[in-house]
């Protein structure tokens, strides 16, 4: 998978979507985040185990009003799923970008909690996908060919916000995706800093 390349071209496409439309640039705010996964595959061969790992995240979101805003972002991670008897063991590569629409909900002064949905799409690469005999070794009858997809998914989030001045701002924000074909099921938790251009 030409991960880079990919990478790439999705940040190229939202610094042009920011520049082309100066006039909504003061409700933009870009943010870097430290993200914990917890997932598994939807495999169509089988079951799977699953794996935590942390990434680093990209998110941009944009304020229609007071109450609504878009948050988008984009991870890379990599996984590595336990061989086993029953399960598929194999390596997972991904790029992933979701959309979430979120409304917002006051606790007080600078602090914001969020609910909201969305969806997502994963450039994904299965690969080494097999079970194992009693010995622990790979079963030559249980291999079964990579798989290089595009997946999508539905998601559910939540998120709490605090302003420390008028463009920075901490958050942390909780999704739950599920797979629409065969792709990644996962939960994360991320923490982040965002400011507001």
């Amino acid at each position: 998978m030409h991960t880079v390349t990919k990478i790439a071209s999705t940040l190229t496409a939202l610094t042009l979507l920011g520049t082309s439309v100066p006039a909504i640039a003061g409700n933009i705010a870009g943010a870097v985040g430290l993200t914990q996964i917890s997932a598994s595959v939807s495999d169509p061969d089988g079951s799977t185990g699953d794996d935590s790992l942390s990434t680093a995240s990209l998110i941009l979101t944009y304020n229609i009003d007071s109450q609504w805003r878009v948050w988008v972002d984009i991870a890379q991670y990599e996984l590595d799923l336990e061989y086993g008897q029953s399960k598929i063991g194999q390596h997972v590569e991904t790029l992933q970008v979701d959309a979430i629409l979120q409304r917002a909900f006051p606790f007080g002064s600078f602090v914001y909690g969020w609910v909201g949905g969305g969806v997502g799409v994963g450039f994904s690469d299965y690969t080494a996908r097999a079970k194992t005999l009693d010995s622990g070794h790979i079963d030559p009858d249980n291999k079964f060919e990579d798989r290089d997809e595009t997946n999508y998914h539905a998601i559910v989030n939540a998120g709490i916000l605090r302003g420390l001045n008028k463009n920075v701002t901490l958050g942390a924000n909780l999704k739950h995706q599920i797979t629409l074909n065969d792709g990644i099921d996962a939960t994360s938790l991320t923490g982040y800093v965002s400011y507001q251009f």
